[in-house]
């Protein structure tokens, strides 16, 4: 179990209010003959769209080791379940664990933009300049810069989600097509000792509290 699958939707979503309660986020494809505003039949949205959890039990089902999937559509948020972005430390561990993880362009109830300079959604634009780093990078990382990206061009209308399909996954990771055989495994702890350099650099509660101590605020 070696192989790593990534699977990109790129197109329209729409939610539907379910016959008992709550909603459901389903994705169209081309040959749809749905009417986006047209959300009365829970029935026909089953039939002709997919549904958004079901891509979690199919990716489940995959023998891959990792699987990583992008929706660049409206209410894509329906796709997982919530995760932490921070950054994971221990990468040449989780890089050999199975991942299920999904990328979305925004939350539940977010649109996913276009703007026709950039001859793609936000989501997809700035997925492809990040991904066009000549640096390797963990699926958190990539993470981390397409959601600034898209969260600062449409000023906050958007803010991606990155979604677990199962709990306590291995981490997907992204290397440069220069990097084979066995530079692999040496980029990947290059990639570990950049995580580990930037993330003791951020504040603790030790320096808070020292910084605390050092100032009057009374008066």
């Amino acid at each position: 179990m070696k192989k790593a699958l990534i699977g990109l939707f790129a197109g329209h979503g729409q939610t539907v209010e379910l016959e008992s309660q709550g909603r459901a986020g389903f994705l169209l494809c081309f040959d749809s003959n749905l009417d986006l505003d047209d959300t009365r039949s829970v029935a026909d949205w089953r039939e002709q769209a997919l549904e958004m959890h079901e891509l979690g039990k199919i990716a489940q089902r995959m023998k891959a080791r990792h699987v990583l999937f992008l929706a660049d559509a409206c209410y894509s948020g329906f796709l997982g379940r919530r995760a932490g972005d921070g950054e994971r430390k221990d990468l040449t561990a989780l890089a050999r664990l199975p991942s299920r993880v999904e990328m979305t362009a925004g939350t539940e109830e977010q649109h996913a933009l276009e703007y026709g300079d950039l001859k793609h959604g936000v989501f997809t634009h700035q997925l492809l300049k990040h991904l066009d780093a000549d640096v390797g990078q963990s699926a958190t990382e990539l993470f981390a810069a397409v959601r600034r990206g898209v969260a600062n061009h449409t000023n906050n209308l958007m803010l991606p989600q990155y979604r677990e399909i199962t709990i306590e996954n291995g981490e997907f990771v992204f290397l440069p097509r220069s990097v084979t055989g066995s530079d692999v495994a040496s980029e990947i702890v290059e990639m570990n000792r950049r995580i580990n350099q930037r993330s003791s650099k951020r504040t603790t509660m030790v320096d808070l509290f020292k910084a605390y101590d050092a100032l009057s605020y009374g008066s």
